[in-house]
């Protein structure tokens, strides 16, 4: 989700992109910042308790709550899976090795991979 934050003639513009349906809470203004608390929606998980003592050891030494990890982990599970364009297959390829001044059409030919 983006957020563009306009003023104009004083008044503040905000508009959200990429978020559908977003609800959000409250809207707290200072003259260089703006806040925006977007409302949370409860779970509950059931997990062995094993895992979850591994999981609050681990939330404490990254400074995380368990449920900033899990938002995460989500976040990270239903991001868009980003595809690759024609520059991105090209840049792959990488340098050639071909004389520029050859005869393509005959090295094609000539070349074991096919057929000559």
């Amino acid at each position: 989700m983006r957020l563009k934050i306009i003023v104009m003639c004083g008044f503040l513009i905000c508009r959200f992109y990429g978020a559908q349906n977003m609800l959000f809470k409250s809207m707290r203004i200072n003259k260089k910042s703006v806040y925006i608390y977007f409302m949370k929606s409860r779970v509950n998980l059931t997990i062995d308790e094993n895992t979850l003592n591994n999981v609050k050891v681990y939330a404490e030494k990254n400074h995380k709550s368990i449920s900033e990890l899990v938002e995460d982990y989500f976040n990270e599970l239903t991001k868009p899976i980003k595809r690759q364009t024609f520059v991105d297959v090209v840049k792959e390829l990488g340098k050639n090795d071909i004389d520029p001044k050859a005869d393509l059409k005959e090295l094609y030919y000539y070349d074991p991979k096919h057929g000559g």
